[in-house]
């Protein structure tokens, strides 16, 4: 059964089948459906039509419901509906764990990709490479968490390998929260240029990321080399330097767009790219596209310009 109750849920513009039904002509899916419709509560279904389908609504609905159930009827996919619903309901131990489970390794890889902080409840002879590998791409934390729980494991699962796979899958796992001594082991990596070109390709909507590595340079290589991100009708790519620049200025509310056009930009020169922003009001923007050594001699009589980066020198 699908997340909450979409197998039993029904197109809009249909009646939903318990109602066309006198109850005591229903089958526990009507009464699933019922329940799910909030036109029953659990505790009007009669123990005989209590069955998975009928617990699968009911855990979503309350985070006490899971501990009502008999132990002996929460199957796998109970279990599972509980945890994508309230995924701290995994941190009782009382609850969940290998002798209460048929299937523990799935609900643990679950748990941990609802709740990254769930690694901190499993019983850790299941905690594994495929486990973090799975997890980091919806929680980007669990690499924090698993430091928490054992530096050592940690160290052990995640190596060069596995953070150019993490990364390639999301480049936000880099920018994960760091542990409680101000340490980032996933930054620690060196990370070549091949991965996150790939890493780009795969989530080009993060390219404003590199800039955060200090590998801004990187996204202008990629455009020189002919790629630019597909089927983006709001990031048209420029024909020429002077489109470039017209199109970094129009689109000054949305970052995605200037990094995109800033990359493009930054594929020529500085001699080529000031001669064509000189004049108001395009000289303005300079400061936003290139580094300030590169501009004192356009802005030397700008008092402005010349007070901001002074401050800025200084850390005001």
């Amino acid at each position: 059964m699908s997340d909450n109750h979409e197998t039993l849920a029904v197109e809009d513009d249909e009646q939903s089948a318990y109602v066309t039904k006198p109850m005591n002509a229903w089958t526990d899916l009507d009464y699933a459906e019922a329940l799910a419709d909030k036109k029953i509560i659990f505790q009007d279904i009669p123990d005989e039509f209590r069955t998975s389908q009928v617990y699968q609504v009911a855990v979503t609905q309350h985070i006490e419901m899971y501990s009502w159930i008999p132990p002996e009827r929460r199957d796998t996919d109970i279990q599972l509906k509980a945890i994508r619903a309230f995924p701290s309901l995994f941190l009782m131990s009382n609850l969940f764990n290998p002798t209460l489970c048929n299937d523990y390794q799935t609900l643990a890889r679950a748990a941990v990709s609802f709740d990254a902080v769930n690694i901190l409840a499993l019983d850790i002879k299941y905690i594994d490479r495929r486990l973090v590998s799975e997890a980091i791409m919806t929680q980007p934390t669990v690499v924090y968490h698993l430091w928490q729980r054992s530096e050592g494991l940690c160290k052990e699962l995640v190596d060069q390998a596995f953070v150019e796979e993490a990364v390639v899958d999301n480049l936000s796992c880099l920018f994960m929260p760091k542990t409680l001594d101000g340490r980032n082991y996933l930054a620690e990596f060196p990370l070549p240029d091949d991965v996150l070109i790939k890493a780009v390709k795969h989530q080009p909507k993060k390219a404003g990321l590199l800039a955060k590595l200090g590998r801004e340079s990187l996204l202008s290589e990629m455009i020189k080399a002919g790629w630019w991100p597909a089927h983006w009708h709001d990031i048209t790519k420029p024909n020429d330097l002077n489109g470039g620049i017209s199109a970094f200025i129009q689109n000054k509310q949305y970052d995605l767009q200037r990094t995109y056009y800033k990359a493009y930009i930054n594929q020529w020169p500085s001699s080529e790219v000031i001669p064509l922003m000189h004049q108001w009001p395009r000289k303005n923007y300079l400061p936003l596209l290139l580094p300030k050594e590169e501009l004192f001699e356009v802005f030397k009589d700008d008092l402005k310009q010349m007070g901001q980066w002074f401050g800025q020198d200084l850390g005001l």
